[in-house]
């Protein structure tokens, strides 16, 4: 009775004027698919007062104003201690399901179902700390360990507060506990589920400092790197995200990570034993994060990446894996080694310059960093002569006329000064073309140079 007096309070407040002509001026600005459904009038009392949408999952607080749970939750979470529409100062922070509020929102959508208006799905009960604290203990002792690390993950993923909740729980401890764990033999298969799960769960928490403190630890690093290297391919894909993510803006762990026994070996199998996507993308992003330390690409060169990065590009992937690639390639060209491996690749030229203009834009500007840094650098007849029959000299011209950015330009520009003797030498003598060429490219080196002054 009292949550039904609640919800009366709430909509005669927001029937005022105020509250009416505010949500009115924010139908105005929402998207088009919101807009869709402002325009069948949606009751005014169903808008959460913080987002101005519809309410998914009221609750109310201890004014009796009822609020979305993910607006309210995150307007707490902020460190406010006032209730939104009234600005009275809260005793508590209590969040009460108003189940009145949302059944009639709910009738109100099936109703409305014919005009667009999807039915909203009964909201799950949210777990609360002691819970947390169950099953974090369920977890380090054992007590069905695959199970309750898989839903762990699952509240880990549905919402901000599930995350606070558990960091709260202390399961930040437990993973550490549990992936630290000795596993003497592959065939204990149970102990190599229940690490899985719990490097699929830290994963989750990655960004977390929690973690990122404990994580960095030696005994936990090596257990990462070595599941990396001796783990099942899920596993491999979360020990390679996990240590993406530690190594972003930390010198000390990507120098600990890189001179880790057979890492890059494990991240370089990743990419030819294994055509996942998640899998290429997952040792990619790693590979390129610590290879931003230059002894890290020299190990990484002297462990074969070239040859597997250029294999990958004659490979039909995905486009987030062919920039993912090439990016790695140009960080790698960034050294002499990386340079000279690239050129000693008979196959090396075709694979970049068959992706200009083909993949995306991204793709273009890093294959045009790539060429760039081998031919400036090292610029090998035989080298230019093989840019030339792949058919860099004609891309570089379209490619000087397209919207790219200047720094792509001007090594277009250049590549094209350095290309010019070696494309004669494919013409004849008196090919007119030649006069052609020379004409063409000072307007267009002319007209570049301008832009950037």
């Amino acid at each position: 009775m009292k949550e039904s007096d609640n919800t009366m309070m709430k909509v005669s407040r927001l029937e005022s004027g105020h509250s009416l002509s505010r949500g009115n001026r924010f139908a105005e600005r929402m998207s088009p698919k919101k807009l869709q459904v402002a325009k069948i009038s949606i009751p005014p009392y169903f808008r959460c007062p913080i987002s101005l949408d519809l309410m998914r999952d009221p609750v109310s607080l201890c004014t009796g104003v009822s609020y979305d749970r993910s607006s309210i939750e995150k307007w707490l979470s902020d460190g406010n201690n006032t209730c939104p529409a009234t600005m009275q100062v809260l005793d508590n922070h209590d969040l009460i399901p108003n189940h009145t509020l949302r059944r009639l929102i709910q009738e109100w959508c099936v109703a409305n179902a014919p005009k667009g208006v999807e039915r909203i799905p009964t909201p799950k009960q949210p777990v609360e700390l002691q819970q947390a604290k169950v099953m974090v203990k369920d977890i380090s002792e054992g007590f069905m360990q695959v199970e309750t690390l898989r839903l762990l993950r699952g509240l880990a993923t549905e919402s901000d507060r599930n995350m606070r909740l558990l960091l709260d729980a202390g399961v930040v401890s437990a993973l550490v506990s549990i992936i630290s764990s000795e596993v003497k033999a592959p065939g204990v298969l149970d102990i190599l589920d229940g690490c899985e799960e719990a490097l699929g769960l830290m994963l989750a928490f990655s960004n977390c400092d929690q973690i990122r403190q404990l994580a960095a630890e030696p005994k936990v690093l090596d257990r990462i790197c070595w599941f990396l290297s001796e783990g099942r391919l899920d596993a491999q894909i979360y020990a390679a995200s996990i240590l993406e993510s530690l190594c972003s803006g930390d010198e000390d762990v990507k120098l600990k990570v890189g001179s880790t026994e057979r890492v890059m070996e494990a991240l370089l199998s990743l990419l030819t034993e294994h055509q996942n996507p998640k899998a290429l993308c997952a040792s990619l992003s790693c590979l390129l994060t610590i290879c931003s330390l230059r002894r890290n690409r020299l190990r990484a060169i002297e462990a074969g990446a070239v040859p597997c990065l250029i294999e990958l590009l004659l490979a039909d992937t995905e486009r987030s894996v062919t920039e993912r690639t090439l990016s790695v390639l140009e960080v790698l060209c960034m050294c002499a080694d990386g340079r000279a491996a690239v050129v000693k690749i008979s196959k090396a030229i075709t694979a970049i310059v068959n992706t200009l203009l083909r993949v995306s834009q991204a793709a273009t500007e890093r294959a045009v960093s790539v060429l760039w840094s081998v031919c400036h650098h090292a610029p090998e007849k035989r080298f230019l002569s093989a840019t030339v029959e792949a058919g860099l000299f004609s891309k570089l011209f379209l490619l000087i006329q397209s919207e790219c950015r200047p720094a792509t330009k001007r090594q277009a520009s250049e590549l094209l000064k350095l290309l010019r003797e070696t494309w004669e030498e494919f013409l004849p003598k008196d090919d007119s073309s030649i006069i052609a060429l020379t004409i063409v490219e000072c307007k267009l080196v002319g007209k570049l140079n301008t832009r950037q002054e």
